[in-house]
């Protein structure tokens, strides 16, 4: 038997999943959780408006020719805007990967494994019931040491 094999590793831990949490249970506790819960929907809002920007730019740049910055590229316009538009089309397609990664963490129904992944915390968040499950990842937090903010 090596690291490969398929062998029983028992049932699975149900206590962790979401449909055992009684969300009833959680309050927000601290002033700083409202705003939080704000930035979060702030900021989701700014990602999208990001990616539309993006996609507004590569159309821009691959259907009419236009450059609308004001610092000129330092390579010929006919390079530049298949160097800008790829970047943007490799952006979108990292987000879509992103996106199908955090769905499948959340499908799971595990807690932890949505708090170990940043997307998941941000959809479980915006899912209905999504500010009391954001409780419960404000729960989660408070027990952090301030090093593991900054360590990866």
């Amino acid at each position: 038997m090596g690291c490969g094999s398929h062998r029983e590793k028992g049932p699975p831990e149900e206590v962790q999943t979401w449909k055992f949490l009684n969300l009833s249970d959680f309050k927000a506790t601290s002033g700083w959780t409202i705003p939080a819960y704000i930035w979060l929907w702030f900021m989701a809002f700014v990602a999208v408006a990001v990616y539309a920007v993006d996609t507004f730019t590569a159309v821009n740049l691959l259907a009419f020719d236009k450059w609308n910055g004001q610092v000129k590229p330092v390579l010929p316009f006919q390079y530049s805007k298949w160097i800008f538009a790829v970047c943007i089309l490799l952006s979108w397609l990292l987000c879509f990967y992103e996106t199908f990664r955090a769905v499948r963490v959340i499908r799971r129904g595990g807690v932890a494994q949505s708090y170990m992944y940043p997307l998941a915390v941000t959809l479980q968040s915006m899912r209905p019931q999504g500010w009391k499950r954001f409780l419960v990842f404000t729960e989660l937090t408070k027990s952090k040491k301030g090093a593991d903010y900054v360590a990866p």
